[in-house]
């Protein structure tokens, strides 16, 4: 194994959906280390498959200023790829609630390649001190699987400071502020559509009312005016129900109609003797009654008002 001595691993800072991290984080993270709980193996990459080969092994971690670096050991290839320059940047994957303590803890520590850390500006592989440990050098590791502690913390539970991961939880509150969005405009439309809704029947009822009104001011003006026809002596009062239903009618149907029914009324002369005139309904083809000393019944007067609606200018 070759001795790893002063390797920046972590830095403090804002990482935005990975979390901020301050230099009493570091100190958590540095003081809680300890093999006995969980000895963090180094990864080539961020692995979970624990089949996988460990390339070495994180054995002590200390903060210095506003960085966290460790000590520890790997094999010989991993020494040999990091010289010729294959691997030179680490990314640390952090609990943020350790099973036992509910601290942060470093749960491992991945070697990267092509992929670039999300922690930048920390000194690299090439920069942390090196030596050979007295075991000598091994060309092959004995495959080690990573202790597991007595309940392993959920994956959500981990922060891993890698571009990709970055990426993802980015692209995952992305996902989650659309549907937080899209609830929250689907509650405003339905609030909306209920107040249309409200308002449709406010219009229909405040429709009727007006209908309402306008029908009994109708029914009042149809009443003084057939009134007004009886103190004139241009009908009877037992006309009087006929006479208000059939201008309430013709209300309704025509207001045209309604006005000359009126007019017609009107302009009858007042009668002596409230009875049919002489000589009405003939079948001259007139007026449809006959008019005596200037005399004409109402009811003559209605007819002829009907009869003659159409033709008038």
């Amino acid at each position: 194994m070759v001795e790893i001595k002063s390797l920046e691993i972590f830095r403090t800072g804002n990482y935005g959906e990975l979390g901020e991290f301050s230099e009493t984080d570091l100190d958590e993270i540095a003081a809680e280390y300890s093999a006995d709980k969980h000895k963090a193996p180094i990864t080539l990459g961020h692995v979970e498959d624990d089949s996988k080969p460990a390339l070495g092994w994180i054995n002590k971690i200390y903060r210095k200023g506003m960085s966290l670096f460790a000590d520890g050991e790997i094999v010989a290839e991993l020494k040999d790829w990091i010289s010729q320059g294959l691997y030179e940047n680490v990314s640390a994957a952090i609990y943020k609630n350790f099973a036992g303590s509910g601290k942060k803890y470093l749960r491992h520590l991945a070697v990267l390649g092509a992929v670039p850390p999300v922690v930048k500006g920390m000194g690299g592989l090439k920069a942390a001190m090196f030596s050979d440990s007295e075991n000598g050098d091994y060309g092959i590791v004995e495959v080690k699987k990573i202790k597991q502690e007595a309940k392993m913390p959920e994956k959500d539970q981990i922060v891993v400071f890698s571009e990709d991961q970055h990426k993802s939880l980015l692209e995952a509150a992305l996902l989650k502020k659309e549907n937080e969005l899209t609830l929250k405009f689907a509650e405003i439309q339905k609030a909306s559509d209920s107040k249309v809704t409200a308002l449709e029947a406010e219009i229909v009822a405040e429709k009727a009312k007006v209908t309402e009104f306008a029908e009994k001011a109708t029914a009042a003006d149809v009443e003084k005016f057939i009134d007004g026809l009886i103190m004139a002596k241009k009908t009877t009062p037992a006309l009087k129900d006929a006479l208000v239903g059939q201008l309430k009618k013709a209300a309704k149907l025509d207001m045209v109609l309604f006005s000359e029914m009126k007019a017609n009324m009107e302009a009858a002369l007042p009668v002596i003797e409230f009875g049919e005139v002489p000589g009405a309904g003939g079948s001259d083809g007139g007026s449809g009654g006959e008019v005596k000393d200037g005399k004409i019944s109402i009811g003559d007067a209605m007819a002829w008002a009907e009869k003659n609606r159409g033709k008038q200018a």
